[in-house]
């Protein structure tokens, strides 16, 4: 059983053809949180999937919880090569050491821009933003053009990634003790309450104020914004990068779809062809632009199966992790290739160079191979309630008109208590 699916079905039925050993069912149980709460509802009960895919922030909970085998035991039993995987993934799912998860499904943040309104508002559409100041500025000069349609240049979508992904970026911790990775007989705290998130969160409020923000608060509202026009720019997974292509090459009956029940449904019945000159860039950062942390999912498999189970789990994320299914899964799925020598297969070649997808992910795909494996960000039990408090700090200011440095200090609170209590229940 699966957690996830995307081209995952695909997958699975090339695997059960492959071979005549073992033979793997899918299972979609929806989207990540609701896979994690499956998977948790299963520990208390006894009934865990062989595999699970679940959200990279679960990591810690889920092998806190005892109930995964690590792939590390798996790789060192056989010799497995991992010399050509992406260093970051490595670092990123190693605790002390060992690798837990043995496949992956990665994305990285994007920027999304429109370059006729650049050109409109006198930018360089070929020299996007670096940093958040940047988007500032560059939001400045798109609200003073008079572009046609266009409400407010920067669209976000209120999530605590955003955050994240800044201060790993930048190379500054979101909970004390190494990130959440040193050992420690004290819980980590929060750390994330310094002048960065108080200068990063009072820009986007500056932003706000000046009707040079659109905070999205639905699940496709802050990339619609972009493709109808009524924004400039918007930071996306590139994950998004099929669908906005989708979207841009006037899939009307996608771009509807998507729009239903948001506030931009009446919008997006109106076009036929959106004729929009969209392009893509590194993530703008608090100092420098392509530097975040990783985002997606995580192959773990449980140790609550018989050993043939577990036999089998492992030779399916072998499978996974084939150039061949790392390819279906980039090219089909948008997701970043795990093994750096996908980069060399033809056909992921001449994507990259012949069509806008495949360029798009070619942006992130080299984003992705170059973050720092030092640095691979926070390894954190309570991560859901983390990233649950600092969405709330984002509200708070956006949506309600709070101080920034208050809502900073309310999120802080919210964390340290997660933290503790996690400590104190030891998982």
């Amino acid at each position: 059983e699966l957690a996830e699916g995307t081209d995952f079905e695909d997958l699975a039925d090339r695997f059960n053809e492959s071979q005549s050993d073992y033979q793997v069912r899918m299972e979609n149980l929806g989207s990540y949180g609701e896979a994690f709460r499956a998977y948790k509802d299963g520990i208390a009960t006894g009934n865990l999937p062989t595999i699970a895919i679940l959200e990279d922030i679960t990591m810690r909970d889920v092998v806190d919880s005892g109930t995964v085998l690590p792939a590390q035991s798996c790789i060192e039993a056989e010799g497995y090569d991992m010399s050509d995987f992406v260093p970051i993934l490595k670092s990123f799912y190693a605790i002390d050491g060992a690798l837990y998860p043995g496949a992956f499904n990665t994305s990285q943040l994007l920027l999304y821009y429109n370059k006729d309104h650049f050109r409109a508002a006198g930018l360089d559409p070929e020299d996007p933003p670096q940093t958040l100041t940047e988007i500032q500025e560059a939001s400045e000069a798109l609200a003073a053009a008079g572009i046609e349609g266009l409400e407010a240049p920067l669209a976000i979508n209120i999530e605590g990634w955003i955050i994240e992904n800044w201060r790993t970026g930048a190379g500054l911790e979101i909970v004390t003790n190494d990130n959440g990775r040193a050992e420690s007989d004290e819980a980590p705290e929060a750390a994330f309450n310094d002048e960065a998130t108080l200068a990063a969160l009072t820009t986007l409020d500056e932003m706000n104020d000046a009707g040079q923000l659109n905070p999205a608060t639905d699940e496709f509202g802050h990339y619609l914004a972009v493709g109808t026009g009524t924004s400039s720019m918007v930071i996306e997974t590139s994950t998004a990068v099929t669908t906005v292509v989708g979207i841009l090459g006037g899939e009307v009956d996608s771009l509807s779809e998507l729009a239903e029940g948001t506030d931009f449904e009446d919008l997006a019945a109106e076009f036929t062809d959106l004729n929009l000159d969209m392009d893509v860039a590194t993530l703008p950062g608090l100092e420098s632009a392509g530097a975040g942390q990783i985002g997606g999912g995580a192959w773990f498999m449980t140790n609550t199966g018989s050993d043939e189970e577990q036999a089998g789990a492992w030779e399916f994320l072998k499978f996974i992790n084939e150039l061949e299914s790392q390819k279906l899964m980039h090219l089909k799925g948008s997701y970043l290739p795990a093994r750096q020598a996908v980069a060399e297969d033809p056909d992921v070649v001449f994507a990259w160079e012949n069509n806008a997808a495949g360029q798009w992910l070619k942006v992130a795909v080299d984003q992705f191979n170059e973050l720092d494996p030092e640095f691979p960000g926070p390894q954190i039990g309570p991560y859901t309630e983390t990233r649950q408090a600092l969405k709330e700090m984002l509200e708070a200011v956006l949506l309600t008109g709070a101080e920034p440095a208050a809502a900073i200090d309310a999120a802080e609170a919210e964390v340290n208590e997660a933290l503790q209590a996690y400590e104190d229940a030891n998982f």
